[in-house]
Protein backbone atom coordinates (compact mmCIF):
# COMPACT_ATOMS: atom_id res chain seq x y z
CA UNK A 1 0.00 0.00 0.00
CA UNK A 2 1.15 3.65 -0.75
CA UNK A 3 1.20 6.47 1.13
CA UNK A 4 1.50 10.18 0.63
CA UNK A 5 3.98 10.74 3.22
CA UNK A 6 4.74 14.38 2.25
CA UNK A 7 1.52 14.84 3.38
CA UNK A 8 2.11 12.84 6.47
CA UNK A 9 4.93 14.53 7.56
CA UNK A 10 3.51 17.90 6.84
CA UNK A 11 0.20 16.95 9.15
CA UNK A 12 2.52 16.30 11.82
CA UNK A 13 4.82 19.09 11.74
CA UNK A 14 1.23 21.30 11.78
CA UNK A 15 -0.26 19.27 14.37
CA UNK A 16 2.97 19.48 16.81
CA UNK A 17 2.99 23.36 16.49
CA UNK A 18 5.63 23.33 13.58
CA UNK A 19 9.00 22.44 13.65
CA UNK A 20 10.44 25.50 15.63
CA UNK A 21 8.69 23.82 18.34
CA UNK A 22 10.25 20.21 18.50
CA UNK A 23 12.96 19.55 20.46
CA UNK A 24 13.42 16.18 19.38
CA UNK A 25 11.73 13.00 17.37
CA UNK A 26 12.69 9.92 17.85
CA UNK A 27 10.37 6.51 17.96
CA UNK A 28 10.33 3.56 19.82
CA UNK A 29 8.53 0.46 18.80
CA UNK A 30 5.36 1.67 17.69
CA UNK A 31 5.05 5.31 18.87
CA UNK A 32 6.60 8.07 16.53
CA UNK A 33 7.28 10.63 19.42
CA UNK A 34 7.79 14.20 19.36
CA UNK A 35 9.20 16.01 22.29
CA UNK A 36 8.17 19.55 22.10
CA UNK A 37 8.84 23.11 23.69
CA UNK A 38 5.80 24.29 23.83
CA UNK A 39 2.76 21.90 24.53
CA UNK A 40 0.06 24.18 24.16
CA UNK A 41 0.79 24.84 20.68
CA UNK A 42 -0.15 21.22 19.71
CA UNK A 43 -3.05 20.69 17.95
CA UNK A 44 -4.63 17.09 18.42
CA UNK A 45 -7.16 16.82 16.03
CA UNK A 46 -4.32 17.49 13.57
CA UNK A 47 -2.96 14.79 14.06
CA UNK A 48 -5.68 12.31 14.68
CA UNK A 49 -6.23 13.03 10.68
CA UNK A 50 -3.48 10.76 9.84
CA UNK A 51 -5.45 7.99 8.57
CA UNK A 52 -2.50 5.27 8.99
CA UNK A 53 -2.07 6.57 12.84
CA UNK A 54 -3.80 3.99 15.38
CA UNK A 55 -3.93 6.78 18.28
CA UNK A 56 -2.37 9.82 19.15
CA UNK A 57 -1.39 10.73 23.27
CA UNK A 58 -0.46 14.13 24.47
CA UNK A 59 1.69 14.30 27.94
CA UNK A 60 4.41 15.35 30.07
CA UNK A 61 5.52 17.95 26.90
CA UNK A 62 5.77 14.64 24.25
CA UNK A 63 3.19 13.88 21.62
CA UNK A 64 3.05 10.50 20.77
CA UNK A 65 1.70 8.93 17.64
CA UNK A 66 0.58 5.14 17.61
CA UNK A 67 1.51 4.13 14.23
CA UNK A 68 2.09 0.19 15.07
CA UNK A 69 5.57 -2.24 14.56
CA UNK A 70 6.93 -1.72 10.97
CA UNK A 71 4.86 1.18 10.09
CA UNK A 72 6.43 3.35 12.48
CA UNK A 73 9.81 2.85 11.01
CA UNK A 74 8.77 4.05 7.80
CA UNK A 75 6.90 7.03 9.21
CA UNK A 76 10.24 7.96 10.52
CA UNK A 77 12.66 7.24 7.53
CA UNK A 78 9.99 9.40 5.67
CA UNK A 79 10.09 12.19 8.06
CA UNK A 80 14.30 12.34 8.47
CA UNK A 81 13.83 12.14 4.70
CA UNK A 82 11.92 15.29 4.31
CA UNK A 83 13.56 17.43 6.88
CA UNK A 84 17.25 18.48 5.76
CA UNK A 85 20.20 17.06 7.14
CA UNK A 86 17.73 14.80 9.41
CA UNK A 87 16.63 18.30 11.07
CA UNK A 88 15.52 17.42 14.72
CA UNK A 89 15.31 13.92 14.42
CA UNK A 90 18.07 13.46 16.99
CA UNK A 91 19.77 15.46 19.33
CA UNK A 92 23.01 15.33 21.31
CA UNK A 93 23.42 14.43 24.78
CA UNK A 94 23.64 17.92 25.49
CA UNK A 95 21.22 19.29 23.87
CA UNK A 96 19.32 16.24 25.39
CA UNK A 97 20.26 17.51 28.79
CA UNK A 98 19.22 20.84 27.92
CA UNK A 99 15.47 20.17 27.03
CA UNK A 100 14.76 17.91 30.34
CA UNK A 101 16.26 19.87 32.62
CA UNK A 102 13.89 22.08 33.29
CA UNK A 103 11.12 23.72 30.95
CA UNK A 104 9.48 26.74 32.01
CA UNK A 105 6.36 26.45 29.54
CA UNK A 106 5.81 23.13 31.76
CA UNK A 107 4.67 22.79 34.94
CA UNK A 108 6.76 21.30 38.07
CA UNK A 109 4.99 18.07 38.17
CA UNK A 110 5.43 17.77 34.14
CA UNK A 111 8.75 18.60 34.41
CA UNK A 112 9.64 16.39 37.62
CA UNK A 113 8.20 13.55 35.39
CA UNK A 114 9.91 14.18 32.39
CA UNK A 115 13.49 14.20 33.87
CA UNK A 116 12.52 10.78 36.12
CA UNK A 117 11.42 9.35 32.16
CA UNK A 118 14.71 10.96 30.44
CA UNK A 119 16.60 8.74 33.11
CA UNK A 120 14.80 5.83 32.63
CA UNK A 121 15.01 6.00 29.01
CA UNK A 122 18.41 6.75 28.81
CA UNK A 123 19.02 3.09 30.72
CA UNK A 124 16.52 1.87 28.07
CA UNK A 125 18.12 2.75 25.32
CA UNK A 126 21.55 0.85 26.29
CA UNK A 127 18.96 -2.51 26.51
CA UNK A 128 16.95 -2.19 23.64
CA UNK A 129 19.12 -3.25 20.70
CA UNK A 130 20.31 -5.98 23.22
CA UNK A 131 17.07 -7.90 23.21
CA UNK A 132 17.70 -10.47 20.37
CA UNK A 133 21.25 -11.27 22.32
CA UNK A 134 19.17 -11.83 25.29
CA UNK A 135 16.53 -13.88 23.48
CA UNK A 136 19.14 -15.94 22.18
CA UNK A 137 21.60 -16.56 24.76
CA UNK A 138 18.81 -17.14 27.47
CA UNK A 139 16.74 -19.62 25.59
CA UNK A 140 20.19 -21.37 24.56
CA UNK A 141 20.77 -21.63 28.08
CA UNK A 142 17.04 -23.16 28.70
CA UNK A 143 17.22 -25.98 25.38
CA UNK A 144 20.40 -26.49 27.46
CA UNK A 145 18.87 -27.19 30.98
CA UNK A 146 15.89 -29.09 29.19
CA UNK A 147 17.87 -31.29 26.96
CA UNK A 148 19.70 -31.89 30.27
CA UNK A 149 16.67 -32.98 32.12
CA UNK A 150 16.23 -36.42 29.98
CA UNK A 151 19.93 -37.62 30.70
CA UNK A 152 20.59 -39.91 32.82
CA UNK A 153 23.44 -39.41 35.81
CA UNK A 154 24.92 -42.66 34.44
CA UNK A 155 24.85 -41.13 30.70
CA UNK A 156 27.38 -43.31 28.32
CA UNK A 157 27.98 -43.38 24.71
CA UNK A 158 24.67 -44.00 23.67
CA UNK A 159 23.79 -40.47 25.04
CA UNK A 160 26.96 -38.84 22.88
CA UNK A 161 24.65 -37.05 20.44
CA UNK A 162 22.71 -35.33 23.19
CA UNK A 163 25.08 -34.45 25.37
CA UNK A 164 26.75 -32.74 22.28
CA UNK A 165 23.64 -31.28 21.86
CA UNK A 166 23.60 -29.90 25.57
CA UNK A 167 27.22 -28.39 25.27
CA UNK A 168 26.35 -26.90 21.82
CA UNK A 169 23.53 -24.90 23.27
CA UNK A 170 25.63 -24.44 26.34
CA UNK A 171 28.61 -23.10 23.86
CA UNK A 172 26.22 -20.13 22.70
CA UNK A 173 24.26 -19.53 25.63
CA UNK A 174 27.65 -19.01 27.88
CA UNK A 175 29.31 -17.37 25.12
CA UNK A 176 26.56 -14.41 24.70
CA UNK A 177 25.86 -13.91 27.77
CA UNK A 178 29.44 -14.53 29.23
CA UNK A 179 30.73 -11.75 26.76
CA UNK A 180 27.71 -9.51 27.96
CA UNK A 181 30.51 -6.65 28.90
CA UNK A 182 31.42 -6.48 25.51
CA UNK A 183 27.78 -5.62 24.08
CA UNK A 184 26.66 -3.01 26.97
CA UNK A 185 30.06 -1.32 26.78
CA UNK A 186 29.39 -0.82 22.98
CA UNK A 187 25.65 0.33 22.98
CA UNK A 188 26.18 2.09 26.53
CA UNK A 189 29.44 4.19 25.01
CA UNK A 190 26.91 5.00 21.78
CA UNK A 191 24.44 6.49 24.29
CA UNK A 192 27.21 8.17 26.36
CA UNK A 193 28.09 10.21 23.21
CA UNK A 194 31.45 8.80 23.06
CA UNK A 195 33.25 6.17 20.50
CA UNK A 196 31.54 2.75 20.44
CA UNK A 197 34.43 1.02 19.50
CA UNK A 198 36.30 1.97 22.66
CA UNK A 199 33.47 1.04 24.92
CA UNK A 200 33.13 -2.65 23.08
CA UNK A 201 37.30 -2.54 23.57
CA UNK A 202 36.77 -2.03 27.65
CA UNK A 203 33.97 -4.65 27.63
CA UNK A 204 35.89 -6.81 26.15
CA UNK A 205 39.03 -6.75 28.45
CA UNK A 206 36.74 -6.69 31.23
CA UNK A 207 36.19 -10.45 29.95
CA UNK A 208 39.73 -11.30 29.16
CA UNK A 209 41.04 -14.76 29.04
CA UNK A 210 43.60 -13.42 31.38
CA UNK A 211 41.04 -13.12 34.02
CA UNK A 212 39.94 -15.68 36.12
CA UNK A 213 36.40 -16.60 34.51
CA UNK A 214 33.74 -16.22 37.32
CA UNK A 215 31.76 -18.93 35.15
CA UNK A 216 34.60 -21.21 35.00
CA UNK A 217 33.98 -25.03 35.88
CA UNK A 218 37.55 -26.24 36.94
CA UNK A 219 39.44 -26.37 39.97
CA UNK A 220 42.07 -24.18 39.40
CA UNK A 221 42.78 -21.58 37.40
CA UNK A 222 46.33 -20.27 35.42
CA UNK A 223 46.08 -16.35 34.91
CA UNK A 224 48.54 -14.70 32.69
CA UNK A 225 50.52 -13.04 35.86
CA UNK A 226 52.25 -16.14 36.60
CA UNK A 227 49.99 -18.00 39.37
CA UNK A 228 47.66 -20.74 39.60
CA UNK A 229 45.15 -19.92 42.00
CA UNK A 230 41.87 -21.80 43.42
CA UNK A 231 38.60 -21.29 41.77
CA UNK A 232 36.51 -19.05 43.78
CA UNK A 233 38.82 -17.58 46.03
CA UNK A 234 39.92 -13.36 46.23
CA UNK A 235 42.70 -13.71 43.81
CA UNK A 236 44.85 -10.21 43.86
CA UNK A 237 47.35 -8.03 42.00
CA UNK A 238 49.68 -5.78 43.95
CA UNK A 239 50.86 -3.10 41.32
CA UNK A 240 52.70 -1.34 43.97
CA UNK A 241 53.88 -3.68 46.90
CA UNK A 242 55.02 -0.55 48.80
CA UNK A 243 51.79 0.52 48.82
CA UNK A 244 50.82 -1.67 51.28
CA UNK A 245 48.34 -2.92 48.82
CA UNK A 246 46.52 -0.45 48.59
CA UNK A 247 46.64 -0.82 44.46
CA UNK A 248 44.93 -4.44 44.83
CA UNK A 249 43.35 -5.62 41.44
CA UNK A 250 41.00 -8.77 41.93
CA UNK A 251 42.36 -10.72 38.83
CA UNK A 252 38.00 -11.77 38.19
CA UNK A 253 36.29 -11.30 35.04
CA UNK A 254 32.69 -9.15 34.79
CA UNK A 255 31.15 -11.77 32.96
CA UNK A 256 27.57 -11.46 32.78
CA UNK A 257 27.54 -7.96 34.47
CA UNK A 258 25.38 -5.24 33.63
CA UNK A 259 26.28 -2.36 36.67
CA UNK A 260 30.00 -2.48 36.69
CA UNK A 261 30.36 -2.11 32.64
CA UNK A 262 28.54 1.02 32.84
CA UNK A 263 30.03 2.78 35.50
CA UNK A 264 33.54 2.53 33.78
CA UNK A 265 32.27 3.16 30.31
CA UNK A 266 30.72 6.41 31.69
CA UNK A 267 34.42 6.91 33.25
CA UNK A 268 36.03 5.90 29.87
CA UNK A 269 33.43 8.08 27.93
CA UNK A 270 34.53 11.14 30.42
CA UNK A 271 38.14 10.47 29.79
CA UNK A 272 37.69 10.24 25.96
CA UNK A 273 36.15 13.83 26.23
CA UNK A 274 39.03 15.38 27.92
CA UNK A 275 41.31 13.73 26.00
CA UNK A 276 39.87 15.38 22.63
CA UNK A 277 39.75 18.31 24.50
CA UNK A 278 43.70 18.50 25.43
CA UNK A 279 45.27 16.65 23.04
CA UNK A 280 46.86 18.44 20.14
CA UNK A 281 45.67 17.24 16.67
CA UNK A 282 49.28 15.95 15.55
CA UNK A 283 49.50 12.92 18.92
CA UNK A 284 45.55 12.91 19.38
CA UNK A 285 45.10 9.18 17.28
CA UNK A 286 47.27 7.86 20.17
CA UNK A 287 46.71 9.71 22.91
CA UNK A 288 42.52 9.14 22.68
CA UNK A 289 42.25 5.75 22.81
CA UNK A 290 45.40 5.20 25.10
CA UNK A 291 43.78 7.42 27.90
CA UNK A 292 40.19 6.41 27.45
CA UNK A 293 40.99 2.65 27.49
CA UNK A 294 43.73 2.60 29.94
CA UNK A 295 42.33 5.36 32.51
CA UNK A 296 38.77 3.62 32.30
CA UNK A 297 40.45 -0.17 32.99
CA UNK A 298 42.63 1.10 35.89
CA UNK A 299 39.93 3.18 37.87
CA UNK A 300 37.95 0.16 36.79
CA UNK A 301 39.82 -2.60 38.27
CA UNK A 302 40.95 -1.35 41.19
CA UNK A 303 37.79 1.29 42.18
CA UNK A 304 34.91 1.48 40.07
CA UNK A 305 34.53 -2.31 39.18
CA UNK A 306 34.60 -3.86 43.11
CA UNK A 307 31.89 -1.16 43.93
CA UNK A 308 29.86 -2.03 40.96
CA UNK A 309 29.89 -5.72 41.72
CA UNK A 310 28.12 -4.54 44.99
CA UNK A 311 25.96 -2.29 43.48
CA UNK A 312 24.71 -4.90 41.02
CA UNK A 313 24.14 -7.60 44.22
CA UNK A 314 22.17 -5.20 46.26
CA UNK A 315 20.17 -4.41 42.99
CA UNK A 316 19.54 -7.77 42.40
CA UNK A 317 19.02 -9.09 45.84
CA UNK A 318 16.13 -5.91 45.85
CA UNK A 319 14.14 -6.79 43.00
CA UNK A 320 14.35 -10.40 43.45
CA UNK A 321 13.03 -9.85 47.06
CA UNK A 322 10.26 -7.39 45.98
CA UNK A 323 8.52 -10.09 43.84
CA UNK A 324 9.42 -12.95 46.53
CA UNK A 325 8.47 -11.44 49.62
CA UNK A 326 5.09 -9.98 48.49
CA UNK A 327 3.96 -13.38 46.92
CA UNK A 328 2.22 -15.76 49.62
CA UNK A 329 0.99 -19.42 49.43
CA UNK A 330 -2.44 -18.93 47.88
CA UNK A 331 -2.01 -15.46 47.57
CA UNK A 332 -0.41 -13.42 45.18
CA UNK A 333 -0.45 -10.02 46.45
CA UNK A 334 2.91 -8.84 44.49
CA UNK A 335 2.02 -10.30 41.51
CA UNK A 336 -1.83 -8.97 41.25
CA UNK A 337 -0.26 -5.00 42.39
CA UNK A 338 2.14 -5.03 39.77
CA UNK A 339 0.51 -6.23 37.09
CA UNK A 340 -2.71 -3.81 38.09
CA UNK A 341 -0.09 -0.95 37.20
CA UNK A 342 1.59 -2.26 34.54
CA UNK A 343 -0.20 -1.10 31.51
CA UNK A 344 -0.52 2.46 33.16
CA UNK A 345 3.15 2.33 32.94
CA UNK A 346 3.09 1.41 29.56
CA UNK A 347 0.95 4.49 28.29
CA UNK A 348 3.59 6.30 30.45
CA UNK A 349 6.91 4.76 29.04
CA UNK A 350 8.40 4.02 32.43
CA UNK A 351 7.78 0.68 31.73
CA UNK A 352 11.01 0.86 29.85
CA UNK A 353 13.04 1.58 33.22
CA UNK A 354 12.46 -2.65 33.89
CA UNK A 355 14.32 -3.50 30.67
CA UNK A 356 17.71 -3.01 32.40
CA UNK A 357 16.72 -4.31 35.53
CA UNK A 358 14.95 -7.55 33.79
CA UNK A 359 18.67 -7.76 32.54
CA UNK A 360 20.22 -7.89 35.57
CA UNK A 361 17.94 -10.63 37.19
CA UNK A 362 19.09 -12.78 34.01
CA UNK A 363 22.59 -12.65 34.20
CA UNK A 364 22.54 -13.14 38.00
CA UNK A 365 20.69 -15.97 38.24
CA UNK A 366 22.30 -17.52 35.22
CA UNK A 367 25.65 -17.26 36.78
CA UNK A 368 24.19 -18.80 39.67
CA UNK A 369 22.05 -21.86 38.52
CA UNK A 370 22.53 -22.30 34.86
CA UNK A 371 19.94 -20.10 33.10
CA UNK A 372 17.96 -16.52 33.79
CA UNK A 373 14.55 -16.33 36.04
CA UNK A 374 12.88 -13.28 35.95
CA UNK A 375 9.50 -12.75 37.08
CA UNK A 376 9.13 -9.31 34.64
CA UNK A 377 8.48 -11.09 31.53
CA UNK A 378 5.69 -13.10 33.07
CA UNK A 379 4.15 -9.68 34.20
CA UNK A 380 4.73 -7.82 30.96
CA UNK A 381 3.06 -11.37 29.53
CA UNK A 382 -0.03 -11.30 31.47
CA UNK A 383 -0.79 -7.28 30.84
CA UNK A 384 -0.26 -7.87 26.88
CA UNK A 385 -2.51 -10.70 26.64
CA UNK A 386 -5.23 -8.60 29.13
CA UNK A 387 -5.13 -5.46 26.64
CA UNK A 388 -5.13 -7.44 23.73
CA UNK A 389 -8.33 -9.55 25.00
CA UNK A 390 -10.25 -7.06 26.01
CA UNK A 391 -9.89 -5.64 22.47
CA UNK A 392 -11.32 -9.26 21.40
CA UNK A 393 -14.20 -8.60 24.01
CA UNK A 394 -14.77 -4.94 22.10
CA UNK A 395 -14.93 -6.80 19.28
CA UNK A 396 -17.80 -8.94 19.96
CA UNK A 397 -19.74 -6.29 21.27
CA UNK A 398 -19.77 -4.46 18.28
CA UNK A 399 -20.64 -7.58 16.46
CA UNK A 400 -23.18 -8.18 18.93
CA UNK A 401 -24.29 -4.45 18.49
CA UNK A 402 -24.20 -4.49 14.79
CA UNK A 403 -22.06 -1.86 14.92
CA UNK A 404 -18.99 -2.95 12.21
CA UNK A 405 -17.39 0.56 11.37
CA UNK A 406 -14.82 -0.37 14.38
CA UNK A 407 -14.52 -4.05 13.52
CA UNK A 408 -10.44 -3.31 11.64
CA UNK A 409 -8.95 -1.10 14.19
CA UNK A 410 -9.97 -3.17 16.86
CA UNK A 411 -9.45 -6.78 15.85
CA UNK A 412 -5.77 -5.76 14.64
CA UNK A 413 -5.20 -3.91 17.67
CA UNK A 414 -6.56 -6.66 19.44
CA UNK A 415 -4.10 -9.22 17.64
CA UNK A 416 -0.99 -6.92 18.28
CA UNK A 417 -1.34 -6.86 21.68
CA UNK A 418 -1.66 -10.72 22.26
CA UNK A 419 1.67 -10.81 20.51
CA UNK A 420 3.19 -8.30 22.25
CA UNK A 421 2.70 -5.06 21.08
CA UNK A 422 -0.09 -2.92 22.87
CA UNK A 423 0.17 0.68 22.08
CA UNK A 424 -2.14 0.42 19.23
CA UNK A 425 -5.08 -1.05 21.25
CA UNK A 426 -4.17 1.12 24.63
CA UNK A 427 -4.49 4.36 22.57
CA UNK A 428 -5.98 3.49 20.04
CA UNK A 429 -9.23 1.72 21.72
CA UNK A 430 -8.92 1.38 25.23
CA UNK A 431 -7.73 4.57 26.51
CA UNK A 432 -10.61 6.50 24.45
CA UNK A 433 -13.19 4.59 25.88
CA UNK A 434 -11.49 4.17 29.43
CA UNK A 435 -13.22 1.45 30.41
CA UNK A 436 -11.03 -0.76 28.67
CA UNK A 437 -8.51 -0.32 30.06
CA UNK A 438 -9.34 -0.34 33.80
CA UNK A 439 -10.74 -3.67 33.04
CA UNK A 440 -7.53 -4.97 31.10
CA UNK A 441 -5.62 -4.22 34.48
CA UNK A 442 -7.94 -5.63 36.65
CA UNK A 443 -7.59 -8.50 34.12
CA UNK A 444 -3.95 -8.39 34.07
CA UNK A 445 -4.10 -8.33 38.32
CA UNK A 446 -6.11 -11.72 38.33
CA UNK A 447 -3.32 -13.40 36.13
CA UNK A 448 -0.27 -11.87 38.57
CA UNK A 449 -2.50 -13.33 41.09
CA UNK A 450 -1.78 -16.24 39.66
CA UNK A 451 1.93 -15.50 38.79
CA UNK A 452 2.81 -14.25 42.50
CA UNK A 453 1.31 -17.29 44.66
CA UNK A 454 2.88 -20.01 41.68
CA UNK A 455 6.11 -18.38 41.60
CA UNK A 456 6.30 -18.20 37.72
CA UNK A 457 9.32 -17.28 36.27
CA UNK A 458 11.13 -17.35 32.57
CA UNK A 459 14.34 -18.09 31.57
CA UNK A 460 14.76 -14.92 29.34
CA UNK A 461 13.67 -11.05 28.28
CA UNK A 462 11.87 -11.31 24.99
CA UNK A 463 8.27 -11.44 23.32
CA UNK A 464 5.61 -11.14 26.21
CA UNK A 465 2.79 -12.63 24.38
CA UNK A 466 1.71 -16.10 23.85
CA UNK A 467 4.37 -17.22 21.35
CA UNK A 468 6.80 -15.55 24.35
CA UNK A 469 4.79 -18.18 26.17
CA UNK A 470 6.17 -21.23 24.03
CA UNK A 471 9.68 -20.19 23.85
CA UNK A 472 10.76 -18.05 27.22
CA UNK A 473 9.60 -20.79 29.78
CA UNK A 474 10.81 -23.95 30.43
CA UNK A 475 8.22 -27.13 30.02
CA UNK A 476 10.25 -29.28 31.56
CA UNK A 477 12.13 -28.66 34.94
CA UNK A 478 15.79 -29.24 34.55
CA UNK A 479 18.75 -29.17 36.89
CA UNK A 480 18.41 -25.60 36.96
CA UNK A 481 14.63 -25.27 38.15
CA UNK A 482 15.70 -27.97 40.80
CA UNK A 483 18.60 -25.91 42.23
CA UNK A 484 16.76 -22.76 41.64
CA UNK A 485 13.37 -23.76 43.71
CA UNK A 486 15.22 -25.40 46.24
CA UNK A 487 17.03 -22.65 47.40
CA UNK A 488 13.74 -20.31 47.41
CA UNK A 489 11.90 -23.13 49.85
CA UNK A 490 15.51 -22.51 52.31
CA UNK A 491 15.55 -18.97 51.82
CA UNK A 492 11.77 -18.89 53.27
CA UNK A 493 9.55 -19.50 55.75
CA UNK A 494 7.13 -20.52 54.15
CA UNK A 495 6.05 -22.91 51.29
CA UNK A 496 4.70 -22.17 48.10
CA UNK A 497 3.20 -25.58 47.76
CA UNK A 498 2.06 -25.19 44.29
CA UNK A 499 5.18 -23.48 42.82
CA UNK A 500 7.20 -27.10 41.70
CA UNK A 501 3.97 -29.15 40.61
CA UNK A 502 4.16 -27.46 37.25
CA UNK A 503 6.84 -26.30 34.89
CA UNK A 504 6.73 -22.65 34.52
CA UNK A 505 5.22 -23.04 30.79
CA UNK A 506 2.05 -24.46 32.22
CA UNK A 507 2.00 -22.07 34.99
CA UNK A 508 2.30 -19.41 32.21
CA UNK A 509 -0.34 -21.28 30.26
CA UNK A 510 -3.02 -21.36 33.07
CA UNK A 511 -2.00 -17.19 34.53
CA UNK A 512 -2.80 -16.18 30.34
CA UNK A 513 -6.07 -18.44 30.23
CA UNK A 514 -7.73 -16.46 33.90
CA UNK A 515 -5.85 -13.21 32.38
CA UNK A 516 -8.53 -13.84 29.13
CA UNK A 517 -11.41 -15.40 30.30
CA UNK A 518 -11.39 -12.46 33.28
CA UNK A 519 -10.31 -9.93 30.50
CA UNK A 520 -12.89 -11.07 27.48
CA UNK A 521 -15.96 -11.80 29.94
CA UNK A 522 -16.20 -8.53 31.83
CA UNK A 523 -15.61 -6.42 28.94
CA UNK A 524 -18.59 -7.95 26.91
CA UNK A 525 -21.24 -7.59 30.22
CA UNK A 526 -20.39 -3.91 30.42
CA UNK A 527 -19.88 -3.06 27.00
CA UNK A 528 -23.44 -4.87 26.91
CA UNK A 529 -25.03 -2.73 30.07
CA UNK A 530 -23.21 -0.07 32.09
CA UNK A 531 -20.75 0.86 29.37
CA UNK A 532 -23.74 0.61 26.42
CA UNK A 533 -23.98 3.85 25.19
CA UNK A 534 -20.10 4.97 25.50
CA UNK A 535 -19.66 2.35 23.21
CA UNK A 536 -22.07 3.10 20.68
CA UNK A 537 -21.33 6.48 20.11
CA UNK A 538 -17.30 5.46 19.97
CA UNK A 539 -18.12 2.77 17.42
CA UNK A 540 -20.31 5.35 15.68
Amino acid sequence: MTYDWNKIVETIDNGVGGESNISKVYHCATRFRVVVKDVNLVQKEELEKIDIAKGVNVANGEVQIIFGAGLVNKVFEKYQANHKNGANASASNEEMSKTFKWNPNSSFKDNLFLNVRAAIRAFAEIFIPLIPIFIAGGISLALESFIGAFIPSNAGSSYRTVLALKAFFSLIGGGILGSLPAFVGYTAMKKYGGTPLLGLAIGIIMVAPSLMNSWSQSDFVTINFGAEVPKGKNVAYTLFPESWGFFNFSLIGYQAQVVPVLMIVYLGYWLEKLAKRFSHESVAILTIPLVTVIGSVFFGFWLIGPIGRYLSDAIGWLFKNMWTYTNFPFFGLGGALIAFVYPFLVITGLHQGFLPIEALLVTETTKQFGHGFTWITPIATVSNIAQGMVGFGILIAILMLKKDKQVSKVSSSAISANLGITEPALFGVNLPLKYPLLIGAIASAAGGFWLGMSQTYATSQGSASWLGNILQFSWKDGEAEKLFYAKLDKDLPWNYVIHTSMTNGVKMLIGNLITSVVAVSATVMWSLTKGKKELLKWAA
